[in-house]
C-alpha cells in the first residue's frame, strides 16, 4: 500500500489509510482478503509525519501488530521523504538522535526491536530508505549505502530504495523528460553492498524493462507505483503477454496533485 499512520495526529489527509483503531483495522483485514483471493500478497507502508520521538517506537509497534492481526503479510518502514523520520538520518538536524552515525541509527533500532517483539522474528519488514537526497549537506550516496548495511544487520528483510526530499522533489516524482529506470545506479549500488533483497523504485513503464533490471541485477524487485494507477491491470497484462496493451503512465502527476488536494484520483493515461 501507501503510506498509513500510526497515530492520528498524522493523518495527511481523510483518504489516507490508517492502523490505530479498530474500524481502520477492520478495513486492513478486508482489503488483506481481498488480495489473498488473487494469491497475491500485501505489505502495508507505515509512516509518520513530523518529528516525535519518546514513545514513537511503541506506536510502529502496535500498528505492525495491527497490521499483522488483520492479516497483512508484512509492513514497510517509510523512512524516505520528509518532513518525518527520514530526518533522523539526514545530517543536517542536531538532536540527541542525529549527533553521530550510531545515534542517528538509534530510533531505526529501537523501531526494529519493537516490531519484531511485537511480531516475532519471523514477521517482514521493510525499510523504504532514500540513499542520496541530492541536496548540499544531506545524505550522499556513500552514506546512503552505509545505513542501508546498517539496516541489514539490524534485522531488516529489505531495502526499498529511494532518494531526494522535498527540497530536491523533481528526484522524488518525476515529470519529463527523465528517462525510464534512471534510478536504477542507486539500487545497483545498495545491492552490491547488502546480502537482503533490494527494490528499485522510479519510472519503470514497460515490463520488458522491468525483467532487463532484475536481469542486470540492479536490483532484485522492481516497485510499479504511478504505472498502476494509470493501469491497474499493468502486472496482469505482463504476465498474460498482453504487454502492448498497457496504458503507460506519462507522468503528467494530476494523481499527485489530486491527492494533495484530498479529492478522488484520476488520470489522464486513463481517461
Amino acid at each position: 500500500t501507501e503510506a498509513a499512520s500510526i497515530v492520528g495526529s498524522s493523518e495527511a489527509s481523510g483518504a489516507t489509510l490508517g492502523t490505530g483503531d479498530a474500524e481502520r483495522a477492520s478495513r486492513l483485514g478486508r482489503l488483506a482478503e481481498a488480495v489473498h483471493r488473487h494469491d497475491a500478497r500485501i505489505f502495508v507502508q507505515l509512516r509518520l509525519a513530523g518529528r516525535e520521538n519518546g514513545t514513537l517506537a511503541q506506536h510502529f509497534a502496535r500498528a505492525a501488530l495491527s497490521c499483522q492481526r488483520a492479516g497483512i503479510d508484512g509492513v514497510e518502514l517509510h523512512w524516505a521523504q520528509g518532513p518525518g523520520l527520514n530526518q533522523l538520518l539526514s545530517p543536517t538536524p542536531a538532536d540527541d538522535y542525529s549527533c553521530d552515525f550510531e545515534k542517528k541509527m538509534r530510533f531505526t533500532k529501537e523501531v526494529i526491536e519493537g516490531i519484531r517483539t511485537a511480531c516475532g522474528k519471523d514477521y517482514p519488514i521493510i525499510i523504504r530508505l532514500i540513499v542520496d537526497e541530492f541536496v548540499e549537506g544531506g545524505i550522499f550516496l556513500e552514506e546512503g549505502i552505509m545505513i542501508a548495511q546498517y539496516m541489514e544487520n539490524i534485522g531488516v528483510d529489505a531495502i526499498s530504495v529511494s532518494c531526494g526530499t522535498y527540497k530536491s522533489v523533481r528526484s522524488v516524482i518525476e515529470r519529463a523528460p527523465y528517462y525510464q529506470g534512471w534510478r536504477g545506479y542507486l539500487s545497483e549500488a545498495v545491492k552490491k553492498a547488502v546480502k537482503i533483497p533490494v527494490i528499485g523504485v522510479g519510472l519503470v513503464h514497460e515490463p520488458a524493462f522491468a525483467e532487463e533490471v532484475i536481469r542486470e541485477k540492479k536490483s532484485d524487485f522492481v516497485a510499479i507505483g504511478l504505472g498502476l494507477i494509470a493501469d491497474p491491470h499493468w502486472c496482469t497484462k505482463a504476465s498474460s503477454g498482453k504487454a502492448a496493451e498497457i496504458r503507460q503512465c506519462n507522468s503528467c502527476l494530476q494523481c499527485l496533485d489530486d491527492g494533495l488536494r484530498g479529492v478522488r484520483i484520476d488520470c489522464t493515461a486513463a481517461a
